[in-house]
């Protein structure tokens, strides 16, 4: 369970993380595997390369990027999926449904990265520590937000009970992480950094410092814009935050 501060001082977002969507979808309707190697590639038209795997896959050598040809020769017991978008969109809707009993606001995550181009008006908004959930989500698949705005009343100020609310609210073979943050990005990165049996809260003063020390790679920027980062020795967030925009 996570540590209560005093109130909710400084948290308006929380983020649930899924970070194997499509996997925990499939076991949704199939229950029977849980527990087996599974490796899932791609759609129609994507490398034939495993995406996202299951921790039974892994132990059998299994790992994303692995030729889809190459994962029963690792284990003959391994099951071999393609993904399947309509049912992970349908799971993802029913979610975010059973979510606004907990809240009314919620937004899944937009899948889009920010613009190219390194512009102040990019970064500020990955940055954002005062944003609500109608100002759009950033990219992180499988990511769902819940605005907190009022929900302080309702919970009585326990934010460990609103923690057990969401649990409940989102099935545990999709393997939730919690995040609380000020804004939108510092509670999907805290969500990512999250224990699996707990979650990560991040208050509004915290953010720069917490954020700084991490890699560019959180940001949502699309894989040129890292590339350039990377050109121009930009490793950590705090790096790039200090870098004069015009």
């Amino acid at each position: 369970m996570l540590r209560q501060p005093a109130g909710w001082p400084g948290i308006n977002v929380a983020c649930v993380w899924l970070p194997r969507l499509a996997l925990g979808a499939e076991l949704l309707r199939h229950p029977e595997w849980d527990g087996r190697p599974i490796a899932m590639g791609g759609g129609a038209g994507e490398r034939k390369v495993v995406q996202v795997c299951s921790p039974e896959a892994e132990a059998c050598g299994i790992h994303p990027g692995l030729p889809l040809r190459e994962v029963l020769a690792c284990s003959r017991e391994a099951i071999v999926l393609q993904s399947d978008p309509v049912h992970v969109a349908g799971v993802v809707d029913e979610v975010l449904a059973a979510l606004q009993r907990v809240g009314p606001a919620v937004e899944a995550a937009d899948d889009q990265p920010l613009e190219a181009g390194l512009s102040g008006s990019g970064l500020q908004r990955a940055l954002a520590s005062n944003e609500g959930v109608t100002a759009g989500a950033p990219a992180l698949h499988g990511a769902l937000f819940l605005d907190l705005q009022g929900l302080e009343q309702v919970y009585g100020g326990d934010l460990a009970l609103l923690e057990r609310a969401m649990r409940t609210a989102v099935p545990e073979v999709l393997q939730p992480r919690l995040g609380f943050g000020a804004g939108k990005f510092a509670a999907s990165v805290a969500a990512q950094l999250a224990p699996p049996d707990s979650c990560r809260v991040i208050l509004a003063e915290q953010t720069a410092a917490f954020l700084a020390p991490l890699s560019v790679h959180y940001l949502p920027f699309p894989g040129e814009t890292w590339e350039r980062l990377d050109l121009l020795g930009i490793e950590r967030i705090g790096q790039l935050a200090r870098l004069p925009f015009s």
